[in-house]
């Protein structure tokens, strides 16, 4: 939590892993950096560490670390109130996953249908955060309550508190309460 002390480390790591060549570490530290900037409420430096991690992230083969990279870089820019800049990076998560052999990643896809939510454009969200296979109730039951769906909602907000109370997630309950 106190994100400025975590910087001093994380510069530390940053300088020793670029003085041994350990690329994979260079651009995981990067993104944490930005992370930490973005929790400090510094959205351009946050934006700047997160793209460069983007940048060495895939002159490596840590596939899977870029597409986090891209989805974090995306939920900065949501945050950040640019959702349209946002679905471009989320996009590109689930694109570049493809490229490589993987799955998209299921938060790649429900940020892609939370964005097109953001942008008021449900018939396309529905496509994303309805799929089959898609377990994320929270963003379901705001799907329904935007959509005017209140039971539908309902059910999916009950739905979600009580796995939530099951796995004693005391973080999900309060967002619930």
């Amino acid at each position: 939590q106190n994100y400025p002390f975590s910087l001093i480390f994380f510069d530390s790591s940053l300088a020793l892993f670029r003085e041994i060549g350990f690329k994979k570490g260079e651009a995981a530290v990067l993104n944490y950096m930005g992370i930490a900037h973005q929790k400090m409420g510094e959205f351009q430096k946050a934006i700047d560490y997160t793209l460069k991690g983007i940048e060495v992230r895939k002159t490596t083969d840590d596939y899977e670390g870029t597409v986090f990279s891209l989805i974090n870089t995306g939920n900065m820019f949501l945050n950040g109130g640019q959702p349209d800049i946002a679905m471009k990076y989320y996009k590109e998560s689930v694109e570049y996953a493809r490229q490589h052999g993987m799955e998209a990643f299921p938060y790649s896809l429900d940020q892609v249908g939370n964005t097109f939510m953001t942008l008021k454009q449900y018939d396309s969200a529905r496509v994303y955060l309805l799929r089959p296979g898609s377990y994320n109730t929270l963003l379901k039951g705001q799907f329904f309550y935007e959509t005017g769906m209140t039971d539908s909602a309902a059910k999916q907000f009950e739905n979600n508190l009580q796995s939530s109370m099951r796995a004693w997630d005391k973080g999900q309950i309060a967002a619930w309460l």
